[in-house]
């Protein structure tokens, strides 16, 4: 009895094995369809950016990541993600500020709330520019 327990969740272990390895097998992508830009990321004292990645994918340069409250706060608040595209003498070539979302205050045991951005751009040459990311809850004040 005890034999045929064990043989069947090592079985079962094993085909949890197999899939797994076949589905991380099946999503890679070869180097030309995916080529991975660097990026540079800014935090604010309110938010951060937890995760980021930026890429070229055709004729579009792809920057994808997410954000989250830096501490517990009383109340929920508003932030949106400025990725700018800088030249090397610092000069801003292109800018695409995203939509605000709504970030409600971090509770302990409540588990990770992120909220999720992608922009796209023109394509974006590696050598001669920079990708900046930047997450913050201010607004922008236009002509200052």
């Amino acid at each position: 009895m005890k034999r045929r327990y064990v043989e069947k969740v090592g079985s079962g272990l094993l085909a949890v094995a197999v899939l797994f390895l076949a589905g991380c097998c099946g999503q890679q992508q070869s180097a030309g369809q995916r080529n991975r830009l660097p990026v540079e990321t800014i935090s604010s004292d309110k938010v951060r950016v937890v995760w980021m990645e930026g890429y070229q994918e055709g004729d579009k340069t792809v920057v994808r990541g997410a954000i989250q409250r830096q501490r517990q706060g009383s109340a929920p608040m508003k932030a949106h993600v400025d990725v700018q595209v800088l030249s090397s003498g610092g000069e801003l070539l292109q800018e695409v500020i995203t939509p605000e979302v709504y970030l409600p205050r971090r509770l302990a045991g409540r588990g990770i709330d992120l909220r999720p951005f992608e922009v796209e751009f023109q394509t974006v040459s590696v050598n001669d520019s920079r990708i900046v990311v930047k997450a913050h809850q201010n607004e922008h004040n236009d002509g200052v």
